[in-house]
C-alpha cells in the first residue's frame, strides 16, 4: 500500500502509461513493462508520461509462458451454443481450432503480461481512478479499460487524440502482417494466386527426369534451414533432411519430394535449392499445388463469419472468456474476429491445398519438420486421413513451456479424434529430456515418441575433428593471437543484449566478437550498432554457425538451440537473460553447463571466468558429459539411421 501522507484517508489516483519493450511486430513474446504513479489529487498527477520521469515508477511482468498456455487448455472447455469451443470450430468433420493457438498465442499472452502486471499494481494502490496514457501497443487499452470494469473503478483516457483505433493506422497494419506472416496464413490470403502461376510455371524446370523408383517420401521444411553445409561453405544443404538422405536411401527411400512451406517471403532459397537439387529430389513450393477441386474458399468465410457472429454474442462464452477475472473479448476482439474471418477459412484452404499435393504425389510416409506448424499440421491431417504415415522430426528446444506443444488435447489419429490437436503418427526427438516433455509434462501419447539422438549432427560430429581451426580464423578475419568470443541471440530484446555484450568485449582488447543472429533476427538493427564499437559487418556470421563454434574460446548466448550446440561441441557457455523477473528458466541451467547471467552488471564476471578461470571451465567441462547424453542421446554418427528404422518399422505395423 503506497503511504500518501495526509491524503492517505483518500484512495490515490493512479497514472498507467506502457512502453514495449522493443520496436516490432505484435509477434514479439517478450515480458512488458508497465509505468505507474499514484498521486492524492488531480491536481499534482502527472498530465504526460515521461519516462526519464523519476516519478515514475516501473514493474515488470515475469515472462511466464505457463500461464498463456493454461488459457488456452482452458478454452478448448468453453462452451458456445452448448458446444465446446473444439466442438464450435468443427468443419468438415475437423475441428479448426486446433490451427489457431500458433496464430492467437503472441496476443494472448501480451494480454495475460499486463492485466499480471496491472494487477498487482491495482491491488498495491486501491486506486479511485485510474488514468491511462496513449501506447504504441493494440492490446493497451482494452486491457486497462477490462480490469478497471472488473474492479469497478473508472478509466480515463488521457490525450484522447491518442484513443484512435490503433488497428487503422499503418504502423499497426504493418504489425498484423508481421503476425499473418509468422503463421504463414498471409502468404495465401494475399500471395496464394501468384504463387500458384509462378511456380507452375517453374515447376518442370528443376525436376529431375530421372524415372521414378523404390519409395517415395514427401518432406516439409522452410528457408531458415538452407544453410552452408558445415565444413564446406561452398554448398548449401537442407539441415533437416539432408542429413537423412543416405539412411533413407539404404532402406529403399529413393524418390524425395521436399515442400516448401511460405513462412518466410524470400523466394531466393527456393529458388537456390532448385538449382542445386540433389539426385532423387524434387523442391516444390506449398501453393505450386492448385487446391483441390469443390473445395470452396467462400463456403468455409461464410461458416465460420456465422460462427464469430454467434461467438462473440453467447453470453456464456463471454462469461468465461476471462483470466484472473477480467474479460478478454475488449483487448482481443480484432484477433478473434482476425482468426475466424480470415484464419479458419485460409486454414480450410491450407487443408486443400495438402490433399491435392498427397493426391499428385502419392508419398509413402510424409516427414514433417515442426509439426505444430500450420502447413506440417495440414499435411499430417490429410495424410493420417489418407493412410500415409506421418513422422515428426523435432526441429529446436521443446520446454515445458513451449506454446505449440502442451496442449491437452493430443491426438495421433485424426480419423479417430477429429477435434484434437493432430500431430504425426510417430515424433523423433533428440534425447531423453525431449521425450519427457512431451510425454510427461506434455499430453502425446508415449508410444507416439521415438529417442533416436539428433540427425543433424551425424554428419557434424564426422567434421568436427578435420576442421582447421587456423583457416577458419582467417575466413572471420580473426586478428592473430585474439580470443574469440562468439555472441549468439534468439528473438527477445536482441539488441539490447547484443550492445550489452560488446561493451564488456569492449574493455577487453584481446578479445574479438563474432555475432550469429537468430534466422528470424532483423539484422538492419545490430549492423548500425556495430560501428559504434569498431566492428564493420564481417562480424555478423552468416551461415557457417558450427564453424564459429569450433574457433570460439567462450560463448555469450541467449536461449536457443545454437546454445545447446555450443555446449554439444565442448564450447564455455555464458547464458544470458537480461529480462527482469522472469520467473521461468531452461531447465538446463540446474545442469551446471552454463554460467547464467540475469543482470548486464553480472556479464562482465561471467565472461572473466569463462575465458580465464580454470576452476569454472573445469567444473562445465564435467557437467557436459552426463547433459548431453539426456538432451542428445548418443553421439555415434548413427542417429539418421535410427531415424529411418523406426520408419520402416511403423510401415510394417500398418
Amino acid at each position: 500500500m503506497v503511504i500518501l501522507g495526509e491524503h492517505s484517508a483518500q484512495k490515490p489516483i493512479l497514472s498507467l502509461a506502457y512502453v514495449p519493450s522493443e520496436a516490432g511486430p505484435v509477434s514479439k513474446k517478450a515480458p512488458v513493462k508497465v509505468y505507474f504513479i499514484a498521486s492524492a489529487t488531480a491536481d499534482i498527477a502527472p498530465k504526460f508520461f515521461d519516462s526519464h520521469d523519476a516519478r515514475w515508477k516501473v514493474r515488470h511482468s515475469d515472462g511466464d509462458y505457463h500461464p498463456t498456455n493454461e488459457l488456452f487448455n482452458k478454452l478448448q472447455d468453453i462452451r458456445i451454443e452448448n458446444k465446446t469451443l473444439l466442438e464450435f470450430t468443427l468443419y468438415e468433420k475437423l475441428s479448426m481450432w486446433q490451427f489457431l493457438p500458433s496464430h492467437l498465442w503472441p496476443s494472448f499472452f501480451r494480454v495475460v503480461q499486463l492485466i499480471d502486471v496491472i494487477t498487482q499494481i491495482v491491488d498495491d494502490i486501491v486506486p479511485r481512478q485510474i488514468c491511462v496514457f496513449p501506447a504504441d501497443d493494440i492490446y493497451w487499452y482494452g486491457t486497462t479499460k477490462a480490469i478497471g470494469e472488473a474492479n469497478n473503478i473508472p478509466i480515463i483516457i488521457e490525450a484522447a487524440e491518442a484513443d484512435r483505433t490503433y488497428l487503422n493506422t499503418v504502423g499497426n497494419r504493418e504489425k498484423i502482417r508481421d503476425v499473418l506472416a509468422r503463421t504463414g496464413v498471409l502468404r495465401f490470403l494475399r500471395s496464394g494466386r501468384w504463387l500458384f502461376a509462378h511456380n507452375r510455371k517453374k515447376k518442370g524446370t528443376s525436376e529431375t527426369n530421372e524415372e521414378k523408383r523404390g519409395k517415395k517420401s514427401l518432406f516439409t521444411s522452410f528457408a531458415r534451414h538452407w544453410v552452408p553445409l558445415p565444413g564446406d561453405a561452398s554448398r548449401k544443404y537442407d539441415e533437416q533432411f539432408y542429413p537423412l538422405l543416405p539412411a533413407l536411401r539404404k532402406t529403399g527411400w529413393l524418390d524425395f519430394v521436399g515442400i516448401d512451406l511460405p513462412y518466410a517471403s524470400d523466394a531466393a532459397k527456393l529458388d537456390e535449392r532448385r538449382r542445386h537439387v540433389e539426385s532423387g529430389i524434387r523442391w516444390r513450393e506449398f501453393y505450386s499445388y492448385e487446391p483441390q477441386p469443390g473445395k470452396s474458399p467462400t463456403k468455409a468465410k461464410n461458416f465460420f463469419e456465422k460462427n464469430w457472429y454467434v461467438l462473440k454474442k453467447d453470453l456464456v462464452f463471454l462469461k468465461n472468456f476471462k483470466y484472473k477475472g477480467v474479460c478478454l473479448m475488449a483487448a482481443l476482439e480484432r484477433d478473434l474476429k482476425q482468426a475466424f474471418l480470415n484464419q479458419l477459412p485460409g486454414c480450410t484452404q491450407m487443408l486443400a491445398t495438402a490433399e491435392r499435393i498427397l493426391d499428385e504425389e502419392q508419398p509413402n510416409a510424409v516427414l514433417v519438420s515442426y509439426e505444430a506448424g500450420p502447413y506440417q499440421r495440414a499435411l499430417t491431417i490429410q495424410a493420417q486421413r489418407k493412410g500415409i504415415l506421418t513422422v515428426g522430426l523435432q526441429h529446436g528446444m521443446i520446454f515445458d513451456n513451449h506454446y505449440d506443444y502442451m496442449h491437452t488435447r493430443i491426438t495421433n489419429d485424426v480419423v479417430a479424434d477429429p477435434y484434437g490437436f493432430t500431430v504425426p503418427k510417430v515424433t523423433c526427438v533428440w534425447g531423453s529430456m525431449w521425450k519427457e516433455v512431451l510425454t510427461e509434462t506434455g499430453h502425446y501419447p508415449k508410444d507416439t515418441v521415438v529417442i533416436t539422438g539428433n540427425w543433424r549432427y551425424d554428419h557434424i560430429i564426422k567434421i568436427m575433428g578435420f576442421m582447421d581451426v587456423q583457416i577458419i580464423k582467417q575466413e572471420f578475419k580473426i586478428a592473430p593471437g585474439k580470443s574469440v568470443v562468439l555472441i549468439l541471440s534468439s528473438r527477445s530484446d536482441c539488441t539490447r543484449y547484443i550492445r550489452e555484450c560488446l561493451m564488456v568485449l569492449a574493455k577487453r582488447p584481446e578479445c574479438q566478437a563474432l555475432i550469429k543472429l537468430h534466422p528470424s533476427q532483423d539484422a538492419k538493427p545490430v549492423r548500425e550498432l556495430l560501428p559504434q564499437f569498431g566492428y564493420s559487418d564481417d562480424a555478423l556470421v552468416e551461415g557457417k554457425l558450427i564453424e564459429a563454434i569450433k574457433i570460439a574460446d567462450l560463448v555469450i548466448s541467449q536461449t536457443s538451440t545454437s546454445a545447446l550446440e555450443a555446449v554439444l561441441l565442448e564450447r564455455p557457455l555464458v547464458l544470458v537473460n537480461l529480462n527482469a523477473d522472469i520467473s521461468w528458466m531452461p531447465p538446463y541451467i540446474n545442469d551446471g553447463i552454463c554460467l547464467y547471467v540475469t543482470k548486464a552488471a553480472e556479464l562482465a564476471e561471467a565472461v572473466e571466468k569463462g575465458l580465464k578461470d580454470e576452476a569454472t571451465r573445469e567444473r562445465l567441462r564435467k557437467a557436459r558429459k552426463e547433459f548431453v547424453y539426456r538432451y542428445f542421446f548418443d553421439l555415434d554418427g548413427r542417429a539418421s539411421e535410427r531415424v529411418a528404422q523406426e520408419i520402416e518399422k511403423r510401415l510394417k505395423e500398418r
